[in-house]
């Protein structure tokens, strides 16, 4: 997402916004494979022309509108400036950690585009380059499994690399920890690294261990591709144990509203078949979370069931998510 530009911050002309989408696709849509290795591009004389990281979209956009100036002038410098502070606003959004090593880039490129940065935009990367010295000096002290989305966002490509290496090292029972608190940050992990941690959460041989880690996936399934979900889906459906699969079921819950409906109407049956007790109670108190998702007449088949619970800490609980997931859904229709 575009980087936030205060309201006293001056504002490029009003055709620039549908324009800059189209000129970022065309000038990052190659990659090299290696994030690690620096670009070396050269010139029509073959000299080298100072790179970046493949990510780095800056260093991509600098160099293709360079590319396109006539001898002896800046590519850059001959745009207005009001474009060329909407370009860099744009590209400097992404994770704090992108955002800060984007912004500093950029500052450090030339005079022209140091005086370009809007000064919102370097009031973020003054803030960021104050706090995340000291998140990435704590982050080593943090267990895998106490990790959540903000701190995954903050993390650089290596070090979320290395986390997700690590946590698949890991001895099973450490492991589906790890995968289950790496769940509610698959948003901010790349396609390789949720994939590698759907596969070995689905490779875990001990049920209660499996069905932890399908659960802790739950809260990320939006980050999944269709069949990375119907994967996880049907491999909580077939856990051995009732109170096994009540564990995933539960889990998932989380993540309904990124279900296809005859996915979530499999959930919803297959913890109504269960019988009562504290696998049924836990599964019905964690589709409670994604109760704004279902169709009326799943929700009243779960208000039903969990009426009908027996008496107890357990039966509270499921009522308790279940008045939450409604009050969510009403929520949603208000704001529609």
């Amino acid at each position: 997402m575009p980087t936030r530009i205060s309201s006293t911050s001056p504002q490029p002309p009003a055709v620039v916004p549908d324009a800059i989408p189209a000129l970022i696709s065309t000038l990052t849509t190659a990659t090299p494979a290696s994030s690690e290795n620096r670009i070396d591009r050269r010139n029509e004389t073959g000299a080298l022309i100072p790179g970046g990281k493949p990510g780095d979209k800056i260093s991509l956009c600098r160099s293709a509108i360079e590319a396109s100036a006539p001898p002896g002038k800046s590519g850059l410098e001959r745009l207005p400036l009001e474009l060329v502070q909407h370009i860099i606003s744009y590209l400097a959004g992404g994770s704090a950690g992108d955002t800060a090593v984007g912004i500093r880039a950029i500052k450090l490129s030339s005079k022209f585009l140091n005086k370009a940065v809007y000064p919102s935009v370097n009031a973020h990367y003054l803030f960021l380059k104050q706090m995340l010295p000291h998140f990435d000096r704590l982050i080593t002290q943090i267990p895998i499994h106490q990790m959540n989305n903000h701190m995954l966002a903050l993390m650089g490509l290596k070090q979320r690399q290395a986390l997700v290496t690590a946590a698949l090292r890991l001895p099973d029972a450490d492991k589906a920890e790890a995968i289950a608190g790496l769940g509610a940050g698959l948003e901010a992990l790349d396609t390789d690294q949720r994939k590698a941690l759907v596969t070995a959460a689905l490779g875990l041989p001990d049920g209660l261990y499996k069905a932890e880690a399908i659960a802790g996936l739950g809260a990320g399934l939006a980050a999944l591709d269709p069949t990375q979900q119907e994967a996880l889906v049907r491999a909580a459906l077939d856990l051995p144990g009732e109170l096994y699969k009540a564990v995933a079921i539960a889990g998932l819950g989380a993540g309904l509203a990124a279900l296809e409906r005859s996915q979530q109407e499999a959930l919803v049956r297959a913890a109504l078949d269960l019988p009562g007790g504290l696998g049924k109670t836990r599964a019905i108190a964690g589709l409670g979370a994604g109760l704004a998702a279902l169709e009326t007449d799943q929700r009243k088949a779960l208000v039903t069931a969990a009426l009908g619970l027996p008496d107890g800490l357990g039966k509270a609980r499921a009522i308790a998510e279940l008045v939450k997931g409604y009050q969510d859904s009403k929520v949603r229709d208000y704001l529609r």
